[in-house]
């Protein structure tokens, strides 16, 4: 049996001997630990919710507004359980179970989805690295952090669509990796298998990032390509405000099932005193039936922190699709309460050009022009 054993593990190389070691390792301390292991949990989330003001609205006309209560104003709104049990050496069972919520409407959840955020369980240890399995994020939580729009700024001013998931996005049916730090280093990998039902990725999808991390610097550096993922250019909540894309005429009915999405993520942060610069470039590359159409965004922006509990961020970034483009500029003010909870006011701007391109801020619904503003205020609190 154990002749046996070596052999797949020579055959399959580092990554059976990984998981091979993170599972047998994990049998061998529940044994040691016996029935003292005991499990933590603990709920953990964010709740943010305010008013928008969305000006331009194409129900409404040239000029005319809409005002409505918005959730996830400034960060995606979502309660959760996480837990992890001490194997003991270092290594851990761990395991996540997270909803988003529509705080304006009590909603739970996107699509037919449960627990819509994460759904993964996993082992970890601090030698070997992590392994998680089920649905996950991607890497839009270390991208966040060195683009000013997205780490602290609206909903609204994310990047065109989201297209390059900056903003936070999930795949099911995910094995995720994180490697242990390798001095100032981190590596993350995924593969997502997709399946004909899934609300995320009908295809496979693959992932492979690098971040560098010191007291004063980040840098993050992204790959990911999806296959099987849907496109709609001027939904009301994730469009583009495109007319025409891979040369065909677009309507709000209009949804393309893309073969292929590959996207490449570079960005930085840079803190000296009370100032955060940060710079993001993203290269969407999408494909359908043979035809390309890449998506390229430019961000730069900066936060400053007044005192303890003031701070004022600001980014501009402008993205170029074909002959479209989208000049976007973000302001917003931040008052902290306390370390869990804030108040802000953020503005937003868009202006658009291109000949088949109307302004649509994310989740704002396409302007009736090349123009959109939005200002909000609101409230969040995380826990």
């Amino acid at each position: 049996m154990s002749k046996a054993i070596a052999r797949i593990l020579k055959s399959r190389g580092i990554a059976a001997r990984f998981i091979f070691k993170l599972f047998t390792g994990a049998l061998l301390a529940s044994f040691a630990v016996g029935v003292s292991a005991q499990t933590n949990v603990e709920m953990f989330g964010v709740l943010s919710v305010g008013v928008a003001d969305i000006n331009n609205s194409a129900v409404k006309g040239v000029g005319g507004s809409v005002a409505r209560v918005q959730s996830s104003l400034d960060y995606p709104s979502f309660i959760g359980f996480r837990g992890a049990e001490d194997l003991g050496d270092g290594d851990k069972a761990i395991f996540s179970l997270a909803e988003h919520v529509a705080v304006d409407t009590g909603v739970g959840g996107q699509g037919t989805s449960m627990f819509s955020k994460n759904a993964w369980v996993g082992l970890s240890s601090g030698t070997l690295g992590t392994i998680m399995i089920g649905r996950n994020d991607e890497f839009a939580p270390d991208q966040c952090s060195v683009t000013a729009l997205c780490g602290n700024g609206l909903i609204f001013t994310l990047h065109p669509g989201n297209l390059d998931r900056i903003g936070g996005s999930q795949l099911a049916s995910m094995v995720k990796y994180s490697s242990p730090n390798f001095g100032n280093f981190l590596f993350r990998s995924f593969y997502s298998f997709g399946n004909a039902n899934a609300t995320t990725n009908q295809g496979r999808a693959i992932g492979l990032e690098s971040v560098y991390r010191t007291p004063e610097l980040v840098i993050v550096g992204s790959y990911e390509s999806l296959r099987g993922v849907t496109l709609s250019p001027l939904s009301a909540n994730l469009g583009i405000g495109t007319t025409r894309l891979f040369n065909t005429p677009v309507t709000t009915a209009t949804a393309f099932a893309v073969d292929k999405q590959d996207i490449y993520v570079l960005g930085g942060r840079y803190t000296v005193g009370n100032m955060s610069y940060t710079a993001t470039f993203s290269d969407v590359v999408l494909q359908f039936r043979g035809v390309n159409s890449a998506l390229k965004t430019l961000e730069l922006g900066g936060t400053y922190k007044l005192s303890d509990p003031i701070s004022i961020t600001a980014g501009a970034y402008q993205s170029r699709q074909e002959s479209s483009r989208w000049n976007t500029l973000g302001l917003t003010f931040t008052y902290s309460l306390s370390k869990r909870t804030n108040i802000y006011i953020v503005d937003g701007y868009q202006r658009v050009s291109g000949p088949n391109q109307l302004a649509q801020m994310f989740q704002a619904g396409t302007s009736s022009n090349s123009a959109q503003n939005v200002i909000a205020t609101g409230i969040r609190h995380a826990f």
